[in-house]
């Protein structure tokens, strides 16, 4: 899996497993110690949950831009947007990073001269697009900055397709912009007010409402990459919407009696089992139909544990 995801994943479960323990649920209202302790921790959960998949978004879009620069598509050829994204949007990232950097009394000079050649590059043929180019103008993503990104890459109605994506591999919610909306909301009183109630329920619901947003916002990325790598005339000329039902998947499914499935998200028909997970897995990337699928490693509550995204990795 790539870092990006595994990472994600990594403190995803790790935050999930900590809601588990009893130092993060309140007791009865006489328990004060206790419960002040217990909001502390909610507190410093929410501000990490929302940072991670802050974090994830912005690694995974820059393992795309990495990828399209080892492409040898002409620069000139990329969609109107995307060469707008990376040219004014990484300047003004630059100057906001650089910022940063030089507040923090870091060598903000050579970072601005490193990432600032790779916005020159775009004149060459060997190019390398800058990794800053989307979603590191500010320090906090909200949902219209996950749309806008998103748009770049050809999906108009970003939110809606990852509220259906979500959907069809098990995460429910009204509506996942909302959730990310709340979620950043949360993140941010609990980071700057020393008074933050944030509540168990809520983290607990988004914990499984950022992995159905990162899955649906890799998912959508990937298809883009796709098309983009085969240099699909109407994706390069900014004709093509990407849209949720481009997303072809397989299932890969633990349950209770230690065997996991293969499942056909079309079809819903079991294609082989096995109780070793890796040994599926292996056998499902090599069948020529996974090629272009998205491949969720699911468990017993259809909940993600890992996705694989072969036509672009």
């Amino acid at each position: 899996m790539l870092e990006s995801r595994s990472s994600f994943m990594t403190a995803n479960l790790a935050i999930e497993k900590a809601l588990t323990e009893p130092v993060t649920i309140s007791k009865a209202r006489t328990d004060e110690e206790h419960n002040e302790q217990a909001r502390v921790i909610r507190n410093g959960l929410a501000v990490v949950l929302f940072a991670t998949l802050e974090s994830f978004a912005r690694s995974r879009i820059g393992d795309v831009l990495n990828r399209l620069s080892t492409s040898s598509i002409p620069f000139d050829d990329l969609p109107q947007d995307l060469r707008t994204a990376c040219v004014f949007k990484a300047s003004r990232a630059i100057a906001y990073q650089a910022g940063l950097r030089r507040r923090r009394g870091e060598d903000y000079v050579a970072f601005v001269q490193k990432q600032c050649a790779t916005i020159g590059s775009t004149a060459t043929a060997g190019y390398c697009l800058c990794p800053l180019s989307l979603l590191w103008e500010t320090p906090n993503l909200g949902p219209e900055d996950l749309k806008q990104a998103l748009r770049v890459f050809g999906v108009k109605d970003g939110w809606g397709q990852i509220d259906e994506l979500a959907q069809r591999i098990g995460v429910t919610s009204l509506s996942h912009r909302e959730a990310f909306a709340r979620a950043a909301a949360r993140r941010h009183e609990a980071a700057h007010s020393a008074d933050a109630q944030t509540e168990w329920a809520h983290l607990n619901d988004f914990v499984c409402q950022a992995r159905g947003i990162a899955v649906g916002l890799d998912a959508l990325l990937s298809v883009a990459l796709r098309y983009l790598i085969r240099r699909d005339a109407r994706m390069l000329s900014g004709q093509r919407e990407i849209v949720a039902s481009d997303v072809q998947m397989r299932f890969l499914d633990g349950s209770s009696d230690g065997y996991w499935r293969e499942r056909d998200e079309a079809t819903g028909h079991v294609l082989r089992k096995l109780k070793d997970r890796d040994a599926l897995h292996a056998e499902c990337m090599a069948r020529r139909t996974s090629r272009d699928r998205l491949i969720l490693v699911r468990d017993a509550r259809s909940f993600p544990l890992a996705w694989y995204t072969p036509f672009a990795d």
